[in-house]
């Protein structure tokens, strides 16, 4: 649908000159100064229509913050047809320039860091959400959510595969390198299955968790059904579980469930840890 916009302000031979401002919908979405029928100079947009630059599809959007002859320039904001800003950051003659931030219609952020003419640049620190991740092989990983360092994850951050995660904590140079967990799912959700230190994508000490911290906790926060971790270091054999007839596979791969105990433990640590201990 087409956006009616409304003048008023000073008049000369029948075009805007002068101060002025445009109203949307009954309200003042722009004010500043127009030469001959052109905005001119600084400006303040207060929901000013701007279609130039919209990267989320269909739909309106309306700016908010500084501007120059009429178009984004400096600080502001863009938002969509149900006041959600979709980037926050600086501006350039009409498009993000700098930094800025980028944000679903969710409210999740996409990517913030350096623009340039209104494309990212990966370039520098940043932090981003969404980011394909594959292993050396080409192979699909899942998706990172986290900080960054020129287009790698780096810092905090979180891999999530099918919407799960499957490894939260530090990350050095796109590999997960420092303090981190590790988890594998079953039906609802992640399950933890190490809480250790990291180097070059593979856990080199922490400690392992039988049960998955599956069977719950009590009102007073201790485990329902406790196990007795297990302290763990690089090179160390780990048997795979034998539970008898009382066990029964369920979730795929590496989720045995004893009926007896109703404990979650992996029958196979191998296929549950991926190859990532060292």
């Amino acid at each position: 649908t087409k956006i009616c916009v409304v003048y008023e302000g000073d008049f000369v031979d029948g075009k805007q000159h002068g101060e002025g401002e445009e109203l949307t919908a009954a309200k003042v979405t722009y004010k500043g100064v127009w030469v001959n029928g052109v905005k001119k100079g600084d400006g303040v947009a207060t929901g000013m229509p701007w279609e130039e630059y919209y990267y989320h599809g269909p739909g309106h959007s309306y700016y908010h913050g500084e501007t120059q002859d009429g178009k984004p320039d400096g600080k502001g904001e863009l938002r969509d047809t149900s006041n959600r800003v979709v980037y926050k950051g600086e501006w350039k003659n009409g498009k993000p320039h700098c930094r800025g931030t980028e944000f679903r219609h969710d409210g999740e952020l996409m990517y913030e860091g350096e623009w340039a003419n209104g494309t990212k640049t990966n370039r520098g620190e940043g932090k981003v959400g969404d980011m394909e991740l594959k292993d050396d092989n080409g192979q699909h990983l899942g998706y990172y959510f986290g900080e960054t360092r020129d287009e790698q994850p780096n810092g905090e951050g979180e891999l999530r595969y099918r919407s799960s995660v499957v490894y939260k904590g530090t990350w050095k140079n796109g590999k997960r390198h420092g303090q981190g967990k590790a988890y594998y799912t079953i039906g609802y959700g992640p399950v933890l299955w190490l809480d250790g230190e990291w180097t070059e994508n593979k856990a080199q000490n922490g400690t392992l968790f039988p049960d998955g911290t599956y069977g719950g906790e009590n009102h007073d926060g201790s485990p329902m059904y406790p196990t007795k971790p297990i302290r763990w270091e690089a090179g160390q054999k780990l048997d795979d579980w034998d539970l008898g007839a009382d066990a029964t596979c369920t979730g795929g791969c590496g989720s045995c469930v004893c009926r007896r105990f109703s404990l979650l433990v992996p029958c196979d640590w191998e296929c549950v840890s991926r190859g990532w201990l060292a």
